[in-house]
């Protein structure tokens, strides 16, 4: 077990407070100073430094908390392999996109080849799937938006089509060239959310952003954004799988852009040089397979 200074350390490094800290971790002020000052001693570095009330990283201090939490993480998965629980879990995460285009398709097979594992699935954006792979709250993500490739052990698990998109029928199909779709509301996902991280990097090519179009409505559901895109609310931006029932059913259509044709991957995403990160990715090689039969 990793001492319990490490932890008050991790602690106080999130609230940047020790009386926080003390609180939080029913301690008294005077001893989380105390065990923050025998780290610093033991391994002869300065982690904190104040600034006003708040007591922040030091670089050196960044550095120690990164290698601290992958210590936590190890000896969680440590506990996990040596207990050997009866009933086994795999967690993981997929972005918006991802859960309501590709797992209605996937998890049942998942569930069918696993027999006996029980899955959890979250569905969150990029940024705070990453934020739960890091924690150790999920064992890998699905994620179709950009992420640092140096700081995880990553894979493409498929090539998605990302396109603009109307109703069925409406006025904005006419539309050839981005520039001209700023004239038209545009319906986007959340800030955070890898599909407005592409449309976005893709505007900017084109010096263009979403302040840009005369009306701009930020919703963080699917399903929403696809009924207001069928009662001509505007255009969207997404992944064809995503939107691929309503394409089917003829009530959307794609807007054929001449300079917008975009392919990205969605990628299998876990910490890298961890006690399961081989088994992990034993996982992806299985859904990887999984994928080309359901596609």
């Amino acid at each position: 077990m990793l001492e319990q200074k490490l932890y008050t350390f991790m602690k106080l490094a999130e609230c940047e407070n020790t009386t926080q800290t003390a609180l939080e971790l029913h301690m008294t002020q005077p001893a989380v100073s105390q065990q923050l000052k025998a780290l610093e001693t033991e391994y002869n570095i300065e982690l904190f430094s104040r600034e006003g009330r708040r007591i922040i990283l030091t670089e050196a201090g960044k550095e120690f908390y990164n290698m601290v939490k992958k210590m936590i993480i190890m000896e969680q998965q440590f506990v996990e392999i040596i207990k050997k629980p009866k009933k086994k879990t795999i967690r993981f995460g997929a972005t918006l996109s991802i859960s309501e285009g590709i797992m209605p398709y996937l998890l049942p097979k998942m569930i069918d080849y696993w027999k006996g594992v029980s899955f959890e699935l979250t569905t969150q954006n990029t940024y705070k799937l990453l934020q739960e792979l890091e924690k150790g709250n999920i064992d890998f993500a699905l994620i179709e938006g950009n992420f640092n490739h140096k700081k995880y052990r990553y894979a493409s698990l498929m090539k998605a089509k990302f396109s603009g998109f109307c109703k069925k029928g409406s006025q904005y199909r006419n539309f050839k060239k981005l520039e001209e779709c700023i004239s038209a509301p545009l319906i986007l996902r959340e800030k955070g959310s890898g599909t407005r991280v592409i449309f976005e990097s893709e505007c900017q090519t084109y010096n263009l952003s979403s302040d840009d179009f005369v009306f701009c409505h930020e919703v963080d559901s699917v399903p929403v954004i696809l009924n207001l895109v069928k009662n001509n609310a505007g255009i969207t931006f997404a992944y064809n799988c995503a939107l691929q029932e309503a394409l089917k059913n003829n009530e959307i259509e794609e807007i054929a852009l001449e300079d917008f044709s975009l392919e990205r991957d969605f990628s299998f995403v876990a910490l890298p040089n961890m006690l399961k990160t081989d088994d992990i990715f034993e996982i992806y090689d299985i859904l990887k397979k999984m994928i080309k039969e359901i596609r």
